[in-house]
């Protein structure tokens, strides 16, 4: 039996870690994992920022207005 890993162990439960920081959309859990913060919270999806963006990661930063 595979053991769960400590990421899996925190994976959030409540619905405002399934949105988006900037414009609220649902996003998935995966899509905060890999485009989110170090907290898994996302601040630009792809409702809201550009695809080049999230994938050059700022999809994590919070500052950007």
């Amino acid at each position: 039996m595979l053991e769960e890993t400590d990421r899996q162990k925190q994976r959030p439960t409540n619905d405002q870690s399934n949105r988006c920081q900037r414009c609220h959309s649902y996003i998935s859990y995966q899509f905060a994992r890999v485009f989110g913060d170090n907290n898994d919270q996302v601040h630009g999806c792809p409702n809201c920022e550009k695809l080049h963006a999230l994938r050059e990661g700022e999809g994590g930063y919070g500052s950007r207005s």
